[in-house]
């Protein structure tokens, strides 16, 4: 194989009526991903929700076993300091968001305002824990894991 050509990461196909997302991802990168907060969030439920269809090495039982035996409470404190740093990070897009309502420029008040929002969620999703099962409930998830319910 080429050292330029690189398989791709992820696939998607239809087979009847379900929509398939197919991921490469090794052992220790699922191990990784679990020792970084934020991504732990979503690698858990996907996880928790794969079915294996093929394990000739036991690698994908392994994997499922480690997520099985997931806990969040040796990562709490580095949530937190995340959090607190996306918050004071989130200080610069506050300014830029009334810099650019001051000039009248919506397209900047547009982008700024959806870093906050981005960050807020964020933070929320850390210091609550919130466990994504889907990035189309994402925000509905952390919601629910703050304690907010939306009402349509």
């Amino acid at each position: 194989m080429p050292g330029s050509f690189r398989p791709l990461r992820k696939r998607f196909l239809y087979r009847g009526d379900h929509f398939i997302s197919i991921g490469l991802k090794t052992l220790e990168g699922v191990q990784q991903q679990l020792t970084d907060p934020y991504q732990a969030l979503w690698i858990v439920p996907s996880f928790q929700q794969a079915r294996i269809l093929l394990d000739k090495d036991g690698s994908m039982h392994q994997l499922k076993q480690m997520v099985e035996n997931f806990t969040w409470e040796p990562l709490r404190k580095e949530a937190i300091g995340y959090a607190g740093h996306i918050l004071t990070c989130d200080a610069e897009f506050i300014h830029k968001l009334l810099g650019n309502i001051w000039k009248g420029n919506l397209s900047g008040v547009a982008y700024a305002t959806a870093r906050l929002f981005d960050g807020a969620t964020k933070v929320m999703a850390l210091s609550h824990p919130a466990f994504i099962t889907t990035d189309s409930l994402y925000y509905q998830e952390v919601e629910a894991a703050v304690g907010l319910v939306l009402q349509l």
